[in-house]
């Protein structure tokens, strides 16, 4: 895969970048050695997640280079066994067409944390909390609605204008239109500089 490493180091560095987590993790750290050995090194590192990308970093200081990255698609978090290992409390990582990446934390509510973030990292998830969403949308505004003020909200999501709005409410009530006036802006003040202005 091809990416851009100034700008993923900007990214993991930069003070305004707001992470889902951050904290200590022990990384198994694959090292090739001489003729095709390799060796697995625990090291602890600073990891940084952000949506699905998980940065390790050198080592322990939040503010080092970043080492790598793990892009947290078709993958899996998994805790192996509940209780403490030698080392740490483990979780691995399984990847559908890489091998596994293992992870060790200080302790067992460190290492829920991680698997939760990590769980919810993936774009998969975060398609699917989108459809979610929508059908609640859809499924809401498919309600008859008990009042004006909550079906007006739904009007005007929809871009309807005010008067167009109130008359379709005085309708669906019963009521005639000529019982309701609506006020008319006559004039429109523009908004000066460093006004707050709420959409």
């Amino acid at each position: 895969m091809r990416f851009n490493k100034p700008e993923l180091n900007s990214l993991a560095s930069n003070p305004a970048t707001r992470f889902d987590k951050e904290g200590l993790l022990i990384i198994t750290d694959r090292q090739e050695g001489f003729l095709w050995r390799s060796s697995e090194v625990r090291v602890e590192r600073w990891c940084k997640l952000r949506g699905n990308l998980l940065f390790y970093l050198k080592d322990k200081d939040p503010k080092s280079a970043v080492a790598g990255l793990l892009v947290l698609e078709n993958c899996r978090a998994r805790i192996q066994n509940e209780e403490r290992d030698s080392e740490g409390y483990v979780f691995d990582l399984d990847f559908k067409d890489s091998p596994s990446e293992r992870f060790i934390t200080r302790s067992s509510a460190e290492r829920l944390a991680w698997v939760q973030c990590i769980e919810h990292a993936s774009s998969e998830k975060l398609n699917a909390l989108i459809r979610q969403l929508k059908e609640q949308i859809v499924s809401q505004s498919r309600q008859p609605s008990s009042g004006a003020s909550s079906s007006m909200g739904n009007h005007i999501d929809l871009g309807m204008p005010l008067e167009q709005q109130m008359q379709e409410q005085l309708q669906l009530h019963g009521q005639p239109a000529e019982e309701l006036s609506v006020p008319v802006p006559t004039e429109v003040v523009a908004p000066f500089e460093g006004d707050l202005i709420q959409f």
